[in-house]
């Protein structure tokens, strides 16, 4: 469902990104993203930069639906496939020794 033509009824959406993703690259996320907000009925808004070494979460509002995007900076210490970078499913702020990624996924589907 990243086309607009395959989206047709709002559906909750959490995102992470990489702005470094060698896979997926940061804009065509941004572009799936885009199409779950339009799909969605958010307030247009531009997603945050993260810090070069963070991450930043956003919340869209006007959704008729949950709608929730984190990205993270190219900095990030991925410690098993540093290849990955930015793809990588569980990136760690500096400093920390868990990602921040299950915490987010997990207040994102307890809502519910």
């Amino acid at each position: 469902g990243v086309s607009p033509e395959q989206c047709t009824t709002p559906v909750a959406f959490f995102g992470s990104h990489g702005v470094d993703d060698p896979v997926l690259n940061y804009q065509t996320g941004l572009s799936v993203l885009s199409t779950f907000t339009r799909l969605n009925g958010c307030t247009a808004m531009t997603a945050p930069e993260p810090a070069p070494d963070g991450h930043g979460c956003v919340s869209y509002e006007g959704c008729s639906v949950p709608t929730r995007f984190c990205n993270f900076g190219a900095a990030q210490g991925n410690p098993f496939n540093t290849s990955l970078r930015g793809h990588y499913p569980t990136s760690k702020d500096p400093g920390q020794t868990v990602s921040w990624v299950p915490a987010e996924a997990w207040s994102f589907i307890t809502q519910f």
